[in-house]
């Protein structure tokens, strides 16, 4: 639990080296680090693309692959996308045609009864009971607040 708190104090011990920027922990510390080294140690096995960051290497993999993790999932739609971004701008385009919007998360719907059935989640039943004591997040179990502190003790 004390490492938990830690990940949500403003505690950032670790001094990069090259200017005044510091850092929660040694990993974010190191990644910064490149940016001045111009280190680019993850190479792309398609083509003389190297990145600093391992996620931006598995991003543009994808170009050479055609995968495209990220599926719309609207009814009809069969668009996907190899950035999580890219979803979401085009989740939005699929909103424009929807009148009912939830006036508590702005979520919208093509129809009335669409809406109410989503309405629910915001009930007394659904709320989000569990709070994390060190970030206020909430949670509508136990368990989901259980891993989100042991997401942030690692």
């Amino acid at each position: 639990m004390q490492t938990h708190a830690k990940c949500h104090a403003d505690v950032k011990p670790h001094r990069c080296p090259h200017c005044t920027k510091t850092f929660a922990n040694t990993s974010y510390l190191s990644q910064h680090v490149r940016i001045h080294s111009g280190s680019k140690p993850y190479s792309c096995t398609y083509c003389d693309k190297a990145f600093r960051q391992l996620s931006h290497l598995q991003q543009h993999t994808r170009i050479h692959t055609g995968d495209r993790p990220y599926k719309c999932g609207q009814p009809g739609c069969e668009k996907s996308f190899t950035q999580l971004s890219n979803l979401q701008s085009h989740r939005r385009q699929h909103n424009k045609d929807k009148a009912f919007k939830c006036e508590y998360c702005h979520r919208a719907y093509s129809d009335s009864p669409a809406l109410q059935v989503h309405l629910s989640c915001h009930t007394v039943k659904h709320s989000r009971a569990f709070s994390c004591t060190a970030c206020r997040k909430c949670y509508t179990s136990e368990t989901y607040l259980m891993k989100h502190k042991d997401r942030k003790s690692t």
